[in-house]
């Protein structure tokens, strides 16, 4: 089986408008193995993380309620 493997860039500069994909896993000692993702893109400013405005569910100072329960 011959593989292409894609050159390893790590030495790249960050871009704008590049997409980062930042995964974390931890094993936590009562709900077991969590992994977390999260979505970063290069901006002017910095960077940008589309997905934080969703994440009610996940702040110690959230006062939002899910109805699926």
């Amino acid at each position: 089986m011959n593989m292409m493997l894609a050159p390893y860039d790590a030495d790249r500069a960050l871009e704008i408008g590049m997409v980062i994909s930042v995964e974390t896993a931890l094993l936590h000692p009562a709900r077991g193995y969590i992994k977390l993702e999260d979505t970063l893109i290069v901006s002017e400013a910095g960077w940008e993380a589309p997905g934080d405005d969703y994440r009610g569910w996940n702040s110690s100072d959230s006062t939002t309620v899910r109805s699926d329960r």
